[in-house]
């Protein structure tokens, strides 16, 4: 198996432990929390070193929903 079919299956295989997961969720709040994990994963393999921009985007997009829904 060379590097390019490796990658594709570790890709293959996350999105079926995350699908598993959402799917397994029993309510929304189940889901919400779900996906936190998982963006919370995806920011983790994603910064390389104190690469904080990953975690700056995360942090945004959750400043900007938490302004949308609060009163």
């Amino acid at each position: 198996m060379n590097a390019a079919q490796r990658e594709a299956r570790a890709r293959s295989n996350t999105a079926a432990f995350w699908n598993k997961r959402q799917q397994a969720a029993e309510t929304e709040k189940d889901l919400a929390a779900v996906m936190v994990e998982y963006a919370k994963a995806v920011a983790t393999r994603r910064a390389v070193g104190d690469n904080s921009a990953v975690w700056r985007e995360l942090a945004e997009l959750l400043h900007t929903w938490c302004q949308r829904h609060s009163t």
